[in-house]
């Protein structure tokens, strides 16, 4: 059901335009860095209040380290997409073709 309504929401989107899906992205992203915000922001008071190498371990450290691998891949995905955009707009650009003109004689 979820899934459904996720590739129907897709669709949409890419049915709407380059535009409008570049404008999704931005609204998306804004509200991830919000979210950052949020955290930043009820973090801040509570630095310094615990010691955060007592009582570490591999297994801690190993999915300490996993967590925020993914959590850079999710990041660098959703931006991406809108580079992605801009670079094979970019490359279209290039790659059109001049006007033939007329040969000359001399």
């Amino acid at each position: 059901m979820i899934l459904g309504l996720v590739i129907g929401a897709v669709t949409l989107v890419a049915l709407a335009g380059i535009e409008q899906s570049a404008r999704l992205t931005v609204a998306l992203s804004a509200i991830q860095v919000g979210g950052l915000a949020v955290i930043v922001v009820v973090g801040i008071p509570h630095i310094g209040e615990h010691n955060l190498i007592d009582g570490t371990s591999a297994p801690g450290v190993i999915s300490a380290a996993a967590l925020v691998f993914f959590a850079f891949v999710a990041s660098r995905s959703s931006t991406s997409t809108s580079s992605t955009k801009a670079w094979v707009l970019r490359c279209n650009t290039e790659l059109e073709m001049p006007t033939p003109t007329s040969p000359t004689t001399t």
